[in-house]
């Protein structure tokens, strides 16, 4: 059983995701701290919510914020993978919808809005603002 990570270092919250194939295996999040700190806990307590191991991973993919400060290429001895987080959220959003095109909007502790088009080949980000779900909650 092997399995791919995703990691998502936001301002307030990281979140980590088990992929098996084209099968969401498991979800967590736990709050972003110092961006490795994150990532490493995020990832471990992932792996032992849902009985996976280190050595059922073959690679990690990161995105986020706190994601331009890992200065490292590898976790756990693992290789990281650095996505856009643009194109993270388009690609996410239309492979959730089944759209080959659409307006995402992804709202954490701010609000991006980007634009999907011809099945995930053309992703532009067209605006956002500070203000998201996390500042609201914070308030």
């Amino acid at each position: 059983m092997k399995l791919y990570l995703g990691v998502d270092i936001g301002s307030s919250i990281t979140k980590a995701v088990a992929l098996r194939g084209d099968t969401i295996a498991g979800f967590t999040s736990t709050a972003t701290m110092d961006p490795i700190a994150a990532a490493s806990g995020a990832i471990g307590k992932l792996l032992a919510e849902h009985g996976y191991r280190l050595e059922d991973v073959l690679r990690i993919a990161v995105t986020g914020g706190g994601a331009r400060f890992l200065k490292v290429n590898e976790l756990f001895g693992i290789p990281l993978t650095m996505v856009d987080e643009v194109e993270a959220i388009g690609l996410g959003g239309i492979a959730l919808t089944g759209k080959d095109k659409a307006l995402v909007v992804s709202m954490g502790t701010g609000t991006a809005m980007v634009i999907v088009e011809d099945h995930g080949r053309s992703i532009k980000h067209i605006g956002g603002t500070g203000v998201g779900g996390g500042t609201l909650l914070g308030l």
